[in-house]
């Protein structure tokens, strides 16, 4: 469990397994499936879009093509600039309820190993 969510009084954990279709469940066997959710979890999909910073609109075929482009990413610090002004809302935004810079860092490195 990665992070926790508040619906209805009753406390989700959030699935962070990429292969599982559960994206939230509780103690009382409630769940929430990828197809229950209005947004694509980035760390659930395979096939762009790939949501990376719910925030800023950062996916991983922007951060990639930037790579591609000009040889590196620069959605690090576009995103920390962002934070450091107080225009982030991880916690409601992103489903994982977590800021995106840890899984931006291991997509520009995956991105970076495999091309």
């Amino acid at each position: 469990m990665d992070s926790q969510h508040e619906d209805m009084n009753q406390t989700f954990g959030f699935s962070a397994s990429p292969s599982c279709n559960v994206v939230y469940f509780s103690k009382n066997n409630h769940t929430y499936h990828k197809p229950d959710l209005k947004v694509r979890v980035g760390i659930k999909e395979t096939e762009d879009p790939i949501p990376l910073c719910y925030c800023f609109g950062w996916d991983r075929a922007r951060v990639q093509r930037e790579i591609i482009e000009t040889g590196k990413s620069t959605a690090i610090e576009s995103i920390t600039k962002e934070v450091k002004a107080g225009n982030c809302f991880c916690e409601k935004s992103n489903p994982q309820g977590t800021c995106c810079l840890g899984n931006m860092s291991k997509t520009i490195q995956q991105i970076n190993l495999n091309s």
